[in-house]
């Protein structure tokens, strides 16, 4: 059943899967000169480490089957990210901020936070020079978390590319099966294999977009908190596809 999306709306507790196997337990992009190298490494108990720097800037980036954690650090300054299925919290030197709800007051406080830190901002310009690859695990678990620190300049070139994928897997369960299926994660067996999960995740993803578009429908283009508000409800939502991913496929990250 879908729902109608406010700025005070609740972050629901939806995961999703997400797609195709790697089978090397450390995977490196193959990029192109000057651009930076994304490593994914597997680790124990099902969990996976992105990571990926230059000489201002390391981001760290451990997913697990319930939990994200990112961290950026530059010599002066740290930034922590940390989802779960149904929040975001955010801690800095200035300042922790937990949102359990995007209501205007705690957008505001993230706001505050993304928009003073020296970390978030070198962050945010490493990972705009990462290619938005949503088929590749690493690339796409970066997108969301450049989507996130790029609420603190309004728009996000991040989370417009990852919808652009989703419009990508739209047409491609259209032309296979006349129009996508929408399948809720929880009704999904344990017996299902890795491409089960590329396609309830992108079968699940779509319903994800079409609740973003219904979220922000009626805002007006300036209201700054609407907009983050939707934006930060949606990106969490897609975190919880790597949760569903790491847990659904065992623990081996995909690789498109």
């Amino acid at each position: 059943m879908r729902h109608t999306c406010t700025r005070a709306a609740t972050l629901l507790a939806i995961v999703v899967p997400l797609a195709v196997p790697a089978t090397a337990t450390g995977q490196t992009s193959s990029p192109a000169l000057d651009t930076p190298v994304v490593t994914v490494t597997r680790l124990a108990n099902r969990r996976a480490l992105i990571e990926v720097k230059n000489d201002d800037v390391m981001i760290r980036k451990e997913v697990g089957v319930d939990a994200s954690h990112t961290t950026i650090a530059t010599p002066t300054d740290q930034l922590q990210l940390r989802v779960t299925r149904g929040q975001l919290v955010v801690s800095s030197p200035l300042g922790t901020v937990s949102l359990a709800q995007a209501g205007p007051d705690e957008m505001a406080r993230l706001l505050a936070v993304l928009q003073r830190s020296s970390a978030a901002a070198r962050g945010r310009d490493l990972l705009r020079q990462v290619p938005a690859s949503p088929n590749k695990f690493g690339n796409q678990a970066l997108l969301l978390t450049r989507a996130i620190l790029e609420l603190a300049q309004g728009a996000s070139p991040a989370l417009a590319s990852y919808r652009e994928w989703v419009g990508t897997q739209r047409h491609r369960l259209e032309a296979r099966q006349g129009r996508p299926q929408v399948i809720r994660i929880q009704s999904a067996g344990q017996d299902r294999g890795p491409g089960d999960c590329w396609d309830l995740y992108a079968a699940e993803a779509i319903r994800i977009a079409d609740d973003f578009t219904e979220c922000t429908d009626g805002l007006n283009w300036y209201d700054a908190l609407g907009w983050s508000g939707c934006s930060v409800i949606y990106t969490v939502r897609a975190e919880g596809a790597l949760f569903w991913f790491m847990s659904c496929s065992g623990g081996f990250p995909f690789s498109g």
